[in-house]
């Protein structure tokens, strides 16, 4: 499981292997398996939880050097990328 963080660029995932659930800080789930691929949610607290075994993600970020693609969700840089 992964802790609760933010993407502040635009993140797309492509799930190689495995499952994987999508949970939001205010308790909406999404669930993907092998073969699907999405945008992750945009400045949204949220986490990532395998489910049954081990997972592979090929993961592309579209961003800026000076940006970091993701920020945990109690840090100060989350603070001022998040969707409050």
């Amino acid at each position: 499981m992964t802790p609760f963080h933010c993407h502040p660029i635009p993140t797309l995932a492509y799930i190689e292997k495995g499952h994987l659930e999508v949970e939001t800080s205010n308790g909406k789930k999404m669930t993907f398996q092998a073969g699907y691929s999405f945008v992750e949610v945009l400045r949204t607290i949220r986490r990532g939880i395998v489910i049954d075994g081990p997972i592979e993600i090929v993961v592309f970020y579209a961003g800026v050097t000076s940006t970091s693609n993701m920020a945990l969700a109690d840090s100060d840089e989350a603070s001022k990328y998040y969707n409050k």
